[in-house]
C-alpha cells in the first residue's frame, strides 16, 4: 500500500456548468446558421469556453491536516481552463475554489485544502468567472497507523490446485480484501484512502512474455498491464482486488 493521506458564493446570474455554456453556443450557432447571408459567424474566441472537474491530489486527507498526494507532498486543488481555439490555460484568471457547506472547519488557503479536526466528508467545487465544476467529495478520515489481511487469516498468497483447472481459460481467486485502520487505538476504519495492489511472485510462464496472471476489479475487468491496481477503501476502511490466472499460460501444471 502506498498513500499519504470539496462554499460557493453566487453570482448575479449564477455560476453555469461547462456543458450549459457549450449547449448554449451550440443553440446560437444553429440559430445562426438559418440566416447564412445575414449574419456573419464569429472565429473561436482566445476567452475560457470550458473548464475540467476539480482536480484534486487524494480522495481523502487527515483530519486537521492539509491535503496531500499519494507520496505525502502537499498540493494545491486544481482545473483546467480551454479557450474557443481549443487551447489549453492553467491557473486562468479568477479562478477560485470554495467549501459548499459550513461546519466541517475545513478552509481553503492559497489553493491548499486544509481540513478540521472532525472526520466527515467535504465538499468543493472550482470556478473561474461564469463556469463551476461539479462538486468533489473529499473524505477526512483518522490518520492511517495499520493495513492488515481481511479476514487476518487470509495472508497476501494465493494458492490454487491447477490440475483441477487444466481446461479452464481462466481462474479467478476469491477478493484480496485488506482494511485500513486509523488512530486512535488502531480501531477506526479509514474511508477513501487508496490501496495499490502489486503481483510480486507467480509461477513461470510458457514464455518471458506470457500473462500468467493479472488483477481485476470488481467487474472482472483488467485494469492494467503492469499488475498495478488502485482502489478507494469503503467506509469500513476495506479495500479488495481479485486475481485471475490462466493455466494455459503456464509451464506446469504442478504449480500453485
Amino acid at each position: 500500500m502506498e498513500g499519504a493521506a470539496r462554499r460557493a458564493t453566487d453570482d448575479d446570474a449564477g455560476p453555469r456548468t461547462a456543458f450549459g455554456v457549450r449547449a448554449m453556443r451550440l443553440a446560437a450557432t444553429g440559430a445562426l446558421l438559418l440566416a447564412p447571408a445575414c449574419l456573419d459567424l464569429s472565429a473561436p474566441t482566445d476567452g475560457i469556453e470550458s473548464i475540467s472537474a476539480l482536480i484534486t491530489p487524494f480522495p481523502a486527507v487527515v483530519a486537521g491536516d492539509t491535503l496531500r498526494d499519494s507520496l505525502g507532498i502537499a498540493r494545491r486543488l486544481d482545473l483546467l481552463a480551454f479557450t474557443g481555439r481549443g487551447d489549453t490555460v492553467r491557473d486562468p484568471e479568477g479562478l477560485r475554489f470554495f467549501i459548499t457547506e459550513t461546519g466541517s472547519g475545513a478552509r481553503i488557503e492559497n489553493g491548499f485544502l486544509i481540513a478540521g479536526d472532525e472526520t466527515g466528508s467535504i465538499q468543493l467545487v472550482g470556478q473561474v468567472p461564469g463556469l463551476q465544476t461539479p462538486p468533489v467529495t473529499i473524505q477526512v478520515t483518522p490518520r492511517p497507523i495499520l493495513v492488515r489481511a481481511e479476514p487476518a487469516a487470509s495472508g497476501d498468497t494465493v494458492t490454487l490446485p491447477l490440475k483441477q483447472y487444466g481446461f479452464v481459460a481462466t481462474v479467478t481467486s476469491d477478493p484480496l480484501s485488506v482494511r485500513v485502520i486509523g488512530a486512535p487505538g488502531g480501531t477506526t476504519p479509514v474511508n477513501g484512502w487508496i490501496v495499490r495492489y502489486r503481483i510480486t511472485r507467480q509461477p513461470a510462464g510458457v514464455s518471458p512474455t506470457a500473462l500468467v496472471a493479472y488483477l481485476v476489479n470488481d467487474q472482472n475487468r483488467a485494469l492494467r498491464g503492469d499488475s498495478l491496481s488502485a482502489i478507494d477503501t469503503t467506509a469500513s476502511g476495506v479495500a479488495s482486488r481479485r486475481i485471475v490466472l490462466r493455466p494455459d499460460s503456464l509451464r506446469r501444471l504442478t504449480d500453485t
